[in-house]
């Protein structure tokens, strides 16, 4: 399990954004690779991606 914590505006909602394969349209990682269990995500697709989402990678929004 990984937990972020941080200072409001620390990036930790773009991290766990990343993380997830779930960035804004016009955001995208530049650098470097985000791997699970040595499958990097940032080479996946979208169905395989989707596939990950809610059983091996999984993210609560907080409601505001």
């Amino acid at each position: 399990m990984l937990q972020v914590v941080g200072e409001s505006g620390s990036g930790k909602s773009m991290l766990a954004l990343s993380l997830m394969g779930l960035l804004p349209p016009g955001v995208q990682v530049r650098g470097g690779n985000i791997r699970l269990q040595g499958q990097d995500l940032l080479a996946l697709g979208a169905a395989p991606m989707r596939a990950l989402r809610g059983r091996d990678v999984a993210m609560i929004f907080q409601n505001r």
